[in-house]
């Protein structure tokens, strides 16, 4: 006799946290994240907003309110229209990663983690010589040995790429001679990169995935172990392009 296929689970009716429980499958509908300010800032998986939205925590960053005096009634520069309040802001996880600081030559460019429910900050450090976290990555890395999810944070300089533990902040691994051209994201979440050379009407793509599967041989059977704490070569391999 068949064993039935594990039932799913509603969507939840009142407040919930993270992290979610591996088993109620049905929620990721709900646990969108924000690796990069997307194209029209349109960011799928959080189709449910609040029905009554209120304020979880605050958090003071700058000056704000009402400047007064010789100023009349106008507010310190408020909003965040165009520009923004931070460069870089990241959210994967349930975790909130943000910028403070710069410019790079002359002070410190702090990036915070905190808990995006809560406000409570986890980590702050200073990457490398100052750097800014270009994007996030949540990679979802299926095999035989193993099948789940491994979260990044990348600091770009150039053509070499370092990948940094998006919980912890610590140092994973490092893609140095990272191919040019535009940056796309695969299936899988795996970054890929479009070459497209129109006076040979050619295109070219180079393929993370494809990396990650030429490292470790045809059975491509763990990722971790594969890159952990080494600096290898993005272009070395015939098999990273498609």
């Amino acid at each position: 006799e068949s064993i039935p296929y594990y039932p799913g689970h509603s969507l939840p009716s009142e407040y919930w946290t993270r992290p979610i429980d591996a088993q109620l499958r049905e929620w990721y509908k709900i646990a969108g994240d924000w690796p990069t300010t997307p194209a029209n800032s349109f960011a799928p998986y959080n189709d449910d907003a609040p029905d009554a939205p209120h304020i979880l925590w605050t958090k003071t960053i700058t000056s704000g309110g009402v400047a007064g005096g010789s100023t009349g009634e106008h507010a310190y520069s408020c909003g965040d229209a165009y520009e923004g309040q931070f460069g870089t802001r990241i959210i994967l996880g349930g975790l909130l990663y943000y910028t403070v600081g710069g410019p790079r030559q002359t002070k410190p460019v702090v990036t915070h983690c905190v808990d995006l429910h809560t406000g409570e900050e986890l980590w702050s450090k200073v990457f490398m010589d100052n750097r800014t976290i270009s994007r996030g990555q949540n990679l979802y890395w299926d095999a035989f040995n193993m099948h789940g999810v491994f979260s990044y944070l990348w600091v770009t300089i150039g053509n070499d790429w370092y990948a940094f533990d998006a919980f912890t902040g610590d140092w994973r691994f490092t893609m140095e001679n990272m191919p040019s051209g535009t940056t796309i994201i695969g299936p899988n979440n795996e970054i890929m990169k479009l070459q497209i050379n129109t006076g040979a009407g050619t295109m070219s793509l180079w393929s993370m995935d494809g990396w990650i599967r030429a490292l470790s041989g045809s059975t491509a059977g763990s990722w971790g172990n594969t890159v952990s704490m080494k600096t290898l070569d993005a272009d070395e391999l015939d098999d990273c392009w498609l």
